[in-house]
């Protein structure tokens, strides 16, 4: 199932890139900022976790790495784990070794992943906002063709111009 799900989330975000002219480079750096939040919410750091995205095989994970301690020892619950308890997921672990745990993004829960795809959005939008400001900001002075679509009563003008609301 999470095979399943991360395969969905890789390939709708890359839709998405693709259809708001995002670069994909871009928008995987956004996708692993959006998942290190939703780490750092649930566990406090992302310290102890690697997001690795792979969108060509359309994979998510995420890992969740501790060093094997002496419960003694043991200090930060998120970043280490007892040898005792880490024996009871590897018997062939042994001190001071780490312990890799793929991290479910269901486990997170619907509020997190919620969340992050608000954060997503949003990011998303900004984005889209600098593209289209950069590609205009060029243009100052120059005619530009578009629809009118509204004359306002202090006489601005609002021309559609490619699905981007001028003025």
């Amino acid at each position: 199932m999470q095979n399943d799900l991360s395969k969905q989330i890789i390939s709708s975000f890359a839709e998405i890139a693709k259809e708001k002219g995002i670069d994909r480079d871009l928008l995987l750096s956004i996708l692993e900022d959006v998942f290190r939040t939703m780490i750092r919410k649930t566990y406090e750091t992302d310290d102890a976790f690697s997001v690795i995205l792979n969108a060509d095989r359309g994979e998510l994970q995420i890992l969740h790495i501790q060093e094997v301690v002496p419960k003694e020892e043991l200090t930060d619950e998120v970043a280490e784990i007892s040898l005792e308890d880490a024996k009871k997921i590897d018997p062939d672990i042994e001190l001071y070794d780490e312990l890799a745990q793929e991290v479910q993004i269901v486990d997170f829960g619907r509020r997190a992943v919620m969340m992050a795809r608000q954060q997503l959005a949003q990011r998303i939008r900004e984005i889209e906002k600098d593209n289209i400001y950069d590609d205009y900001t060029d243009r100052v002075g120059e005619i530009i063709l578009g629809d009118v679509y509204q004359v306002r009563q202090n006489k601005d003008i609002l021309v559609n111009h490619n699905g981007v609301e001028l003025m």
